[in-house]
């Protein structure tokens, strides 16, 4: 008989894209009977070397008589797995899956191969990318390849089972594309094509060790859906006990059949096979006759195969979630690290900590708990609807970690068994050497796979929120109140009058700025360019090199100046309100004086005459901490710039930046573009939030941010 090469191939080629192997059949003598398939580098690789090719190495383990799958080392660390397919024309057939790479030998390795091709090769990437053998995967490693081997077999089978095996092609090609849901769909064309089964179903395992018939095709065998059995209850039952597969016959009499019986169905014969899912629990795959009293050979191979593709294939679907499930984390790490480096202000990054693990877990309660740096004083921030419990656990777990560590790792993350909850995530928040404080985080009931996951997301979690934290906390600290102050005072013994001027520039510039909605962060840059204004750029820029405030004391000193070059379409919004404090100020606090040497009565200019002129009647207290909470506890700016349709992706992105308080040449900087581009935004984007400036554009922006948030 020929060799049916192209479902032989379809075969390799779909679990070896499942496992991550190369896999091949060879007969007794090491010749290849099918050519390879697959996309396992190191493997691929290993069969083209001239010395220590892969072929020669199988060729060595091939000397004994095989009868079941094993792991086979073709060089040190380097393994393949090895199983008896069947007969080809009298010659036994073997498939062979590899290359998989020993845990912990990856250098080692790297480094044999390396004096096996002479150093004319990189095999770091192969290494790396191979998958690993483990004492704990080396049974499944076997099992995989069992399983493949099986189905491998029935394709060389004589003419004497054409027909089967025409059945089991088909039957591969539909159930190697099943998922749960399509299931039902399988057994129904199984069964329409089968000549020896009157129904076929499968079971599992539901709550209180019960199992449960899931699926059933047949229609005399209907009322079987839903039924209920106990393992050791019936012949399904028996094979959870036993954990072998079996078949029954003439059972019509054997009390055992009561459970069929008593849903209408009276089996005289019966076969049941396991199949094991990936998480550790077991279904079952069973068929049987109504009829005949015996199951033949043909239905119980069938029964076999089916059972061990549909396992195949289960393992397949789930790996699928799994990998579906770790790319959507990864992809919310990247949203929530973006989140992170764009919110500066430390309670803003603790509700993102908060809200996040809270909605990943979805458990009762998450928290974190922060420690003062400068006393013993301890923040809570939560949420969850275990409010009363939560305040005193907060207080146990900071008694713990922050008083009395001992000696156990603080920087490990844990699971904590607690009365309140089930279990308690806890992941602390640290920098370095530096404990920052504790995210803390509420489980329902979890397996152990679904706790470890979420253990090691909040782990990451934590590391990024507990860098985060450190840079809000320079960055807050970059220019302090106590360094600013103490330079603004020194002003106040050479020069009072400066340091008066500099003093009502900060006052004006904190109420305007509040007045028409900028960001705090802005904010407070202005303000502190108001109080270091009568100092040079370049001494500021000498004791403050990494912030924005030496660049917007030279830009808006020289638009206030009226220095040729300098244009306010090229400045940033900072800039523009500094230049129009400073000049008011500076030309005793005439308006009309501030207009002639501005040049402009439009944007901010008219912003500021507004203000100014409706002083008298608006007069506003507020904190800059208050603030800061109550514009930082809403949704970041771009969330709201994006969901402006008028502008493109690439003008969300340049007011982004122009909201962040950059000017032209930085944001051309930043995107590598030219200025001149950078213009062109900037103008477009003005025309389509009708604007004349980026002050009344960052606080249009603003104002979209609050709506937005409100709305919701």
């Amino acid at each position: 008989m020929t060799m049916p090469i192209e479902l032989i191939e379809e075969i390799q080629e779909t679990y070896a894209a499942q496992y991550d192997l190369t896999i091949l059949f060879t007969d007794e003598k090491g010749e290849l009977v099918a050519p390879p398939k697959g996309e396992n580098v190191l493997c691929n690789r290993l069969l083209t070397l001239e010395e220590g090719n892969l072929l020669d190495k199988i060729k060595e383990g091939l000397g004994s008589v095989i009868s079941r799958p094993f792991v086979y080392d073709v060089l040190p660390g380097v393994h393949v797995v090895i199983a008896p397919v069947g007969k080809e024309n009298g010659e036994n057939i073997y498939l062979c899956a590899g290359a998989m790479v020993e845990e912990q030998t990856q250098q080692f390795v790297i480094s044999e191969l390396g004096k096996i091709s002479k150093g004319e090769e990189v095999w770091e990437k192969a290494v790396d990318e191979a998958p690993s053998l483990t004492p704990e995967n080396k049974q499944e490693w076997m099992r995989r390849a069992g399983s493949v081997s099986a189905l491998a077999g029935l394709c060389f089978q004589g003419n004497n089972q054409e027909g089967a095996a025409s059945v089991q092609a088909q039957l591969f090609r539909e159930a190697a594309k099943t998922e749960h849901k399509d299931l039902q769909q399988l057994l129904d064309y199984f069964l329409e094509n089968s000549r020896d089964l009157d129904f076929i179903g499968t079971a599992q395992k539901e709550e209180d060790e019960l199992y449960r018939v899931d699926h059933i095709a047949g229609s005399e065998a209907q009322d079987l859906l839903n039924a209920t059995f106990s393992p050791g209850e019936s012949f399904l039952g028996r094979v959870l006990i036993t954990g072998k597969e079996s078949s029954w016959e003439q059972v019509q009499e054997d009390p055992r059949s009561l459970f069929f019986r008593r849903k209408g169905v009276n089996v005289k014969s019966l076969y049941c096979f396991q199949i094991k899912q990936r998480n550790g629990s077991i279904s079952l795959l069973f068929g049987g006759e109504l009829k005949k009293g015996v199951i033949s050979q043909s239905a119980l191979e069938q029964g076999k195969t089916l059972a061990a593709i549909l396992e195949s294939s289960f393992h397949a679907t789930s790996l699928q979630a799994e990998h579906k499930q770790q790319l959507a984390r990864l992809s919310s790490l990247v949203e929530i690290s973006t989140m992170l480096a764009s919110t500066p202000e430390l309670k803003r990054i603790l509700y993102i900590l908060v809200d996040i693990s809270l909605n990943l877990v979805e458990g009762p309660f998450s928290c974190v708990i922060l420690k003062d740096r400068e006393s013993d004083k301890i923040q809570l921030v939560s949420r969850g609807n275990r409010k009363k419990e939560i305040g005193a656990y907060a207080k146990e777990a900071a008694k713990r970690y922050f008083q009395s560590p001992g000696s156990r790792d603080v920087f490990a993350p844990t699971v904590r068994e607690t009365q309140e909850a089930s279990y308690v995530i806890e992941c602390p928040l640290f920098h370095r050497d530096d404990l920052l404080g504790i995210l803390c985080v509420g489980c329902d009931t979890l397996s152990e796979r679904h706790l470890q996951e979420h253990k090691a997301f909040l782990h990451t979690l934590s590391i990024i929120g507990g860098v985060s934290l450190q840079l809000a906390r320079q960055e807050n600290e970059d220019l302090g109140e106590g360094q600013v102050h103490a330079l603004h005072k020194a002003i106040e013994q050479f020069d009072p009058a400066s340091h008066s001027a500099s003093q009502q520039a900060a006052k004006v510039a904190g109420e305007f700025i509040a007045n028409i909605g900028l960001p705090v962060t802005l904010m407070r840059d202005v303000i502190n360019a108001c109080q270091l204004y009568p100092y040079t750029p370049d001494f500021i820029r000498e004791i403050f090199p990494e912030s924005k405030v030496p660049d917007m004391l030279e830009e808006g000193k020289a638009l206030a100046d009226g220095k040729p070059g300098v244009s306010w379409k090229e400045i940033g919004a900072g800039s523009q309100v500094l230049a129009v404090i400073l000049s008011y100020i500076e030309n005793g606090e005439s308006l009309e004086t501030m207009k002639a040497l501005l040049g402009s009565e439009e944007g901010v200019v008219q912003e500021f005459i507004s203000f100014i002129e409706g002083k008298e009647v608006m007069e506003e207290e507020f904190t800059l901490t208050k603030k800061i909470l109550k514009s930082e506890e809403i949704v970041p700016t771009s969330a709201a710039i994006k969901t402006n349709s008028k502008l493109s992706p690439r003008e969300q992105e340049v007011l982004d930046l122009v909201v962040q308080g950059l000017n032209n040449r930085e944001i051309a900087q930043k995107l590598y573009i030219s200025d001149h581009t950078v213009k062109n935004h900037v103008t477009k984007i003005f025309q389509k939030l009708d604007v004349t400036d980026r002050a009344h554009a960052i606080s249009k922006v603003y104002k979209m941010k609050y709506e937005g948030n409100s709305s919701s």
